[in-house]
Order: structure tokens, then C-alpha cells, then sequence
């Protein structure tokens, strides 16, 4: 989330940059009032304080001491501050689990090792939890830990900032207290509530309906995976075959100088070529399928970033360079 504040909270945290820079230059203080307020603005794209702290390096003295007293303002504004610079939450954000793990006996199995569980609630159809410990270190000490949880490296783990009460449907750990109304005229034992509509029977079916077509899928991709890892080892094996018949035709064409017999070896080096291309094993193709095979054991080590966002970023760390110039210049 971005900041949100009013034209005179805006000059007023201007001024206070102004004031925090301690830059005697009018044009480097500028610089560097723009600069961290378009920092500021942009928290919704980048909400890490880490980042946030590389970004203000070598700009201030103490990049974590800055942006404590820039917390501390912000909360003398009246404005809430960004997750980015307050991340003391007690709540933890689970994406990307199994299906078969969204069960209070798995969550306690997995987290409890961290600190006291409060509560749990779940979101079937995001496949993600929200689990509250009782200590915000508790939090913190979850999403440092080098913790395969549920067996699955695709599982992340991140503080959660937003609101929990709207965080899911499903109650795993802990009980939601039930408000308690006056009612003056008791209901007769004959007009009894109807029996409660059995919850947990549809979502244990929801679950594993959804765990029976997530398994089927990664079965096919599994499949696929398999079949491609076959492909291109064949594709290999022929291609180291139809080197091997290239290398003879070089010798033969470096023993001999007879035109006829050169002609004949340039007949079948043709042919050799017309064969790797029907059967695509060029060194072309081959370079593309070596990709995608790359792709498919270890899909981490292409990132896919947007274009939009990289532009973003790199014009951002151009100014920031810039800015790093002219300061040192003028010290």
C-alpha cells in the first residue's frame, strides 16, 4: 500500500525531509527531496525495507535510523505507516499450499515449532493461510527461517499487513467469539432453528475435488516433463551421430583431391544437412530445446520481470546514481 495523505500532511513530510537531509545545497536537497518522496509513492511495487534501505545508501548516514524517524513522523501525522517500515504484525501469510495441508493438524505440525498459535484461518480456493502467533518475534522469527514447510518449496511464507478479519472464509485454529444477544421471547421447542447446514462435509468435498484436479494436473505435467527428457536425449544421441559422419566427411575431404570424390562428399554433406533439419537437430533448435529443458527442471532460474516494472526500476537506480555524483561533488 501507498501512502495516503493530505496536501498539508505532503508539505509538512517535505519539510521534514528537507530538515532530516541536513544538505546545505539548494540543488542537491531538491534532488534528494524528490527523490525519497518518490520513494514514498511507489511502496506499492516495492514494500520491502530492505530494498528501501539500498535504495537510501550512501544518501543518508544511517538508512535504518532514517526511515525510524520517518516512522515515527508519519505516526505524529496521524498516517499509518506503510508496511514497508512497520512491520510489527503477529500475522504470517502462507501461499501456495497443498490442498491436503489445509488442516489444523499439518498447520500446528508445521508452525507450532515457531511459537504459540492463536489462530488459523484458511482460504480454500487461494490455497493460502493465515496463521496468528502470539509474539510478533514469533512472526518474524517464521518468515527468517530456512524451513521447507509441508515438504513443498513452492510454500512462501511473508508478514501479513493487511486486515485479518477479511482474510479467508475458513476457521482452522482458535474460535471466533460468538456474540450474545437478549431475547425476550424464548423460542418454543416446536419452532426449533433447523439443523445447521454441515460445513466442513462441503469444504472436505471442495478440497478434494480441487486435491484430485491438482494431482491429475501435476501428473500431466509430470508426464510431459518425462516424455520431453526422452525427446531430447534421443535428439542428442542422433545429433552426436550425425557429427560423428560430418567429422569423417572432413577427413575424407582433407585426403584426397580428386574433384569427383569431393563432389560426392559435398552430395552427402548435403543430404547429412537435410537430415538435421527434418529431424531438428540443428545447432539452432538444439540451443532452444536445451532451453526449455533448463525451463522445465528449474523454472527459478528464467524470472520472468515485467517490462513495465524493470523500466521503473532501472530509471529509478539511474537517479539515484546521479544523485550519488553530485552529492560527492559537492562534498
Amino acid at each position: 500500500m501507498a501512502l495516503d495523505l493530505t496536501p498539508d500532511q505532503w508539505e509538512r513530510l517535505t519539510a521534514w525531509i528537507r530538515d532530516r537531509s541536513g544538505l546545505p545545497d539548494s540543488e542537491a536537497l531538491t534532488l534528494f527531496q524528490d527523490f525519497v518522496l518518490e520513494l514514498l509513492r511507489n511502496l506499492h511495487s516495492c514494500n520491502e525495507r530492505k530494498w528501501l534501505e539500498e535504495q537510501l545508501s550512501g544518501l543518508v548516514d544511517n538508512p535504518t535510523e532514517f526511515l525510524r524517524d520517518l516512522e515515527i513522523f508519519l505516526k505524529g501525522l496521524g498516517a499509518s505507516a506503510p508496511p514497508s517500515l512497520n512491520s510489527g504484525t503477529p500475522f504470517v501469510l502462507v501461499a501456495h499450499v497443498p490442498y491436503k495441508n489445509l488442516n489444523a493438524q499439518d498447520v500446528q505440525a508445521a508452525f507450532a515449532p515457531f511459537g504459540a498459535i492463536v489462530s488459523c484461518r484458511a482460504d480454500v480456493d487461494s490455497r493460502s493461510l493465515l496463521v496468528q502467533f502470539r509474539k510478533v518475534a514469533c512472526a518474524i522469527r517464521c518468515t527468517k527461517a530456512a524451513t521447507l514447510f509441508f515438504s513443498n518449496r513452492f510454500v512462501t511464507v511473508e508478514l501479513y499487513q493487511g486486515d485479518p478479519e477479511s482474510f479467508g472464509s475458513v476457521r482452522l485454529i482458535g474460535s471466533a467469539p460468538q456474540p450474545v444477544a437478549a431475547d425476550s421471547d424464548p423460542v418454543p421447542p416446536s419452532a426449533a432453528k433447523p439443523s445447521p447446514v454441515p460445513f466442513n462435509d462441503r469444504v472436505q468435498q471442495v478440497q478434494t475435488a480441487q486435491q484430485t484436479i491438482f494431482e491429475q494436473n501435476q501428473r500431466s505435467a509430470e508426464a510431459y516433463k518425462h516424455n520431453f527428457a526422452q525427446l531430447f536425449e534421443s535428439k542428442e544421441k542422433l545429433l552426436r551421430a550425425h557429427q560423428a559422419a560430418l567429422q569423417e566427411l572432413k577427413q575424407k575431404v582433407l585426403a584426397t583431391e580428386d574433384p569427383a570424390s569431393i563432389s560426392r562428399t559435398i552430395i552427402e554433406f548435403q543430404e547429412l544437412q537435410k537430415n538435421m533439419e527434418s529431424l531438428g537437430i540443428t545447432p539452432i533448435a538444439m540451443v532452444q530445446l536445451k532451453l526449455q529443458k533448463f525451463n522445465l527442471d528449474d523454472p527459478s532460474e528464467f524470472p520472468v520481470e515485467s517490462p513495465r516494472a524493470l523500466a521503473v526500476k532501472q530509471k529509478r537506480t539511474k537517479k539515484a546514481a546521479s544523485f550519488r555524483r553530485k552529492i560527492k561533488r559537492r562534498r
